[in-house]
């Protein structure tokens, strides 16, 4: 474009050229805004980045996973206690015949200690499945389960934590 950058901060009106503005600049020139020094981002953990801290979208993850038989096998889904302790994960379980709806509730403290609560919906077809977690005394938890189906079972699931900050 015609915009003279230089009369707004810019050493050149160079491609390429960075620079702060001092001003809005005329013409038809354009420039990239990035961050500057003072900008701030928040990351929030398990959520898509976005450029605000309103958007509430929620990321539905998804793993499949089969039992030997009744044994107890683990889920592949990992928890961390010192970035995580308090989980709530909302799931479907289903394989081409059989469906379970629920709510999982997770706590984790320290190193060592857990606990898990499974709510799930009315009369589940796979009301068999137990959930369970286990640790490796370091701070990772893992997510267990056992049923006595040795098909495929799909886990959908979304999932939401806090952790707890102690002074």
């Amino acid at each position: 474009g015609d915009t003279d950058f230089t009369l707004i901060g810019a050493a050149d009106s160079n491609v390429g050229t960075t620079f702060t503005a001092t001003g809005v600049g005329a013409g038809t020139g354009t420039a990239n805004v990035g961050p500057v020094t003072g900008d701030t981002f928040v990351l929030y953990y398990n959520k898509e980045v976005t450029n605000t801290q309103a958007d509430d979208r929620v990321k539905r993850n998804s793993t499949t996973f089969t039992n030997s038989g009744n044994v107890v096998e683990t889920t592949g889904i990992n928890f961390f206690s010192n970035v995580m302790n308090d989980i709530t994960m909302d799931y479907t379980l289903f394989d081409a015949t059989y469906m379970r709806k629920g709510t999982l509730n997770i706590l984790v403290n320290g190193n060592t200690t857990s606990s898990i609560e499974d709510k799930f919906m009315g009369d589940s077809e796979l009301s068999d499945v137990e959930f369970s977690i286990t640790n490796d005394g370091a701070g990772k938890f893992i997510l267990n389960f056992k049923t006595s189906l040795t098909t495929g079972l799909q886990f959908n699931y979304t999932q939401s934590v806090s952790k707890f900050i102690t002074n």
